[in-house]
């Protein structure tokens, strides 16, 4: 069984769903320090112009191909 199970998945949509309405604080506080942390990095992640760069380099200086790799790569995040 998938972590969490079913009634995690309800009980996630349920409240992501509310959130904003119960405590626009916090996830406008959330957002914004998520950004923050994506465009200056944190813990094992680099900042953004640094693994921009690196994926730059990898594909020998094709932009389309890197932006290309990018996207793949968090898609790929975003589905784990």
């Amino acid at each position: 069984m998938a972590k969490g199970g079913v009634a995690g998945r309800i009980v996630r949509k349920q409240v992501a769903s509310r959130l904003p309405r119960l405590a626009p604080d916090v996830t406008h506080s959330f957002v914004r320090e998520a950004l923050n942390r994506a465009i200056r990095g944190g813990g094992p992640l680099p900042p953004a112009a640094a693994a921009g760069d690196r994926v730059l380099a990898s594909n020998h200086g094709d932009v389309e191909r890197a932006v290309h790799d990018l996207i793949e790569a968090h898609v790929r995040y975003a589905g784990a």
